[in-house]
């Protein structure tokens, strides 16, 4: 079977889809798509601190992807959707 080859909006690096996470625009804001099943044009993003920065502070990126005005989103936010905060509990 062959595999699904995305490029991640903000590094441009390509990745097979599994190992990135998709977004979709809802109402001209970036949302996650855990399961990959939300209508829409979807944009993918690796699972990286540094790739959320990018997208949260260029939201011509998302816009451009998506192919409409996209609010770039709260980067925080993803980062803890994605859990990429690191534990506070070190061992």
């Amino acid at each position: 079977m062959p595999t699904s080859i995305r490029t991640c909006v903000a590094c441009r690096a390509t990745r097979e889809k599994s190992e990135l996470v998709r977004m979709v625009a809802v109402e001209g804001h970036a949302v996650i798509d855990e399961q990959s099943s939300m209508k829409g044009r979807g944009a993918y993003i690796c699972r990286r601190a540094e790739c959320v920065e990018v997208v949260a502070q260029n939201k011509g990126r998302l816009s451009r992807a998506f192919r409409k005005e996209t609010e770039a989103p709260d980067a925080d936010l993803f980062r803890k959707r994605l859990g990429l905060f690191k534990s506070s509990k070190q061992s």
